[in-house]
């Protein structure tokens, strides 16, 4: 279980502003307009860091399409 653990890494939103360098504001109106998938545990909301690369990868403007 620790392989999985090292594979998804879960960043508040607050976390995930600063990793995207976007106000922590930016990072709540995607979640809420689903531009940005998230995980509710509790009443924490959660972004997965490999959603947030893959937002990354999909807007790099100049790189050819990995299929």
């Amino acid at each position: 279980h620790m392989n999985e653990t090292n594979q998804r890494r879960l960043l508040s939103a607050r976390e995930a502003a600063e990793y995207l360098g976007l106000a922590q504001k930016t990072i709540y109106a995607w979640i809420e307009t689903r531009k940005l998938p998230h995980v509710r545990l509790g009443r924490r909301t959660l972004l997965d860091l490999r959603e947030l690369e893959r937002l990354i990868d999909e807007n790099t403007i100049g790189m050819e399409k990995q299929s």
